[in-house]
């Protein structure tokens, strides 16, 4: 999705967002010819829609402009519509003129002292809302959410340092969001909005609540509330530092969950038992995070876990902080599992992953010690796997990784974060003839490695290198213009020494090459 930023007026949709902002690659050393003659009215709006579904929300916003035919195709498609949000980034103090219109909308830090008379119009077509950190009380949030009847998505968050009272007399609501399935409450402060919502939402399907400060039983019971009478809808919950929470939902019923997410929650010892205690009321899980957490459990609690969540198909899961080895054999029993993501919270925890279904597609590991070649020995066993997400984890070399990885024909996306095996003089492996996607992030590898691994890829459709060292080498230069014909994002950052800067030895240059064309000449020079 691209952003289109409105500060009460419309920019261009050509607007720089700066070094770190995507650019399309265009071919360089093409002729430029006068376009071939098309009469529009020949191709019906519907095909029309179809050939503008190729474009990123910032071209549309352009398209918009070139006629009144298509305009009124762009505005009446909201799959359309839904590729660009309206982002108002400072107080509107005048009336904004020409908004385009839109599904989505992004308010910043934005004051909003009362609802404008340009809203009921703009927010007609409105599907998602998202307020972030704005100057705002109740009362005028339900005059804003009043006048949008298809609100499906709501996102809430507040400044950490505000003291204001957030709900500052009592509210009456005389209405409800009945099509509002998403709602996300971050950095909440005060438990009285749970209040509001308790009457605004009753079919919510998503809930997420943080909280950012000191609480008490108080704020749970609120929240428990909220939860309760929700339970007839509500699939997803994700909270966070309310332990007592999870000690009420246990009791509820008729709540079926499908996804649960918890984080930041105190390590007592009766945490890992109460979230496998739901394990056993919401056998039909498919996705439970517990990875920011410092609690841990047992070999008898993981294993009942694995015996439950038959239909898990995301699991992200802390292994500690202690060095002995973890069991994760009951990650075997969970035939359906596509997801995984398993942080070790340090470089010596010596793990072992057990034998994974080969269904699973995404692997996500963190700080996790790898004894000799059991890493490259898990992925042997993983033919399906699409994305590999890597960091700070040990192995004993690239040559082993690399050989194992061009045996994974359905590998889409590798990205690793500082990594530094064992260097190898020569590394033979076949080709990563599926990968779109590769982003290096300080890793080591000889300059002969890298345009090795790059000369593998000839599918590559996108390319981050960062504090890589030899990125822009000669020989690395040459395969990424030469060898990687499909390539239309490239992002190289690097930090190069300078000398004789004043009242400096040294300093940090940034250095990003945005286009093909730039480096191309680089390399011919």
């Amino acid at each position: 999705m691209e952003s289109c930023e409105i500060c009460a007026r419309l920019p261009s949709a050509s607007t720089d967002h700066g070094p770190e902002s995507h650019r399309t690659l265009r071919p360089f050393n093409v002729k430029r010819s006068d376009p071939p003659q098309l009469n529009q009215s020949a191709l019906p709006p519907e095909m029309w829609a179809e050939i503008f579904k190729g474009l990123s929300g910032c071209h549309l916003l352009r398209v918009r402009l070139v006629c009144h035919r298509w305009k009124d195709i762009v505005d009446s498609s909201s799959a359309l519509l839904a590729k660009y949000y309206v982002f108002f980034l400072c107080d509107i103090h005048d009336e904004p003129n020409d908004l385009p219109p839109a599904t989505n909308a992004h308010f910043e830090k934005v004051d909003i002292a009362a609802v404008g008379s340009w809203w009921p119009s703009f927010c007609q077509r409105l599907v998602e809302l998202e307020l972030t950190r704005c100057e705002i009380n109740v009362s005028v949030l339900l005059d804003m959410l009043k006048q949008i009847p298809n609100l499906k998505c709501l996102a809430l968050s507040w400044e950490l340092c505000d003291t204001k009272p957030l709900v500052d007399c009592p509210v009456a609501v005389d209405f409800t969001l009945n099509k509002l399935e998403k709602l996300r409450l971050e950095d909440v402060k005060s438990a009285e909005i749970f209040k509001v919502f308790q009457q605004l939402c009753c079919t919510l399907k998503s809930l997420n609540i943080t909280w950012c400060c000191n609480r008490d039983v108080h704020h749970s019971v609120e929240i428990a509330k909220f939860v309760n009478g929700l339970q007839n809808t509500l699939t997803e919950l994700t909270i966070n530092d309310i332990d007592e929470v999870l000690i009420e939902v246990i009791k509820f019923d008729r709540l079926r969950l499908k996804k649960l997410t918890l984080s930041e929650l105190q390590p007592t010892s009766q945490i890992p038992g109460l979230i496998v205690q739901l394990c056993r009321l919401h056998p039909s899980l498919e996705h439970l995070d517990v990875l920011d957490n410092q609690f841990w459990f047992n070999k008898t609690q993981l294993n009942e876990m694995g015996q439950l969540l038959h239909n898990l198909k995301f699991l992200s899961y802390c292994l500690g902080s202690k060095p002995e080895q973890v069991d994760l054999t009951f990650l075997s029993n969970m035939p359906k599992l596509e997801i995984l993501s398993l942080d070790g919270r340090t470089i010596n925890n010596k793990s072992v992953l057990p034998d994974c279904r080969p269904n699973l597609k995404e692997l996500h590991l963190e700080e996790i010690f790898f004894q000799d070649n059991s890493f490259q020995m898990c992925l042997e066993k993983m033919p399906n796997i699409q994305a590999i997400h890597i960091e700070a984890c040990s192995m004993d070399s690239w040559a082993h990784f690399l050989k194992v990885l061009g045996t994974l024909k359905h590998l889409r996306e590798l990205k690793l974060h500082n990594m530094c095996p064992k260097e190898t003089t020569s590394c033979y492996f076949d080709d990563l003839t599926a990968l779109k996607s590769l982003i290096l992030f300080s890793c080591k590898m000889s300059q002969d490695l890298l345009a090795t691994l790059l000369s593998r890829c000839p599918s590559l459709h996108k390319l981050h290198m960062t504090l890589v060292k030899d990125a822009l080498n000669d020989d690395v230069r040459r395969v990424i213009c030469w060898k990687l014909p499909r390539l239309i994002e490239l992002r190289v950052t690097m930090y190069i020494k300078v000398e004789g800067v004043e009242r400096a030895s040294r300093t940090d240059i940034r250095v990003v090459f945005d286009s093909l064309e730039q480096l191309r000449s680089a390399v011919t020079e």
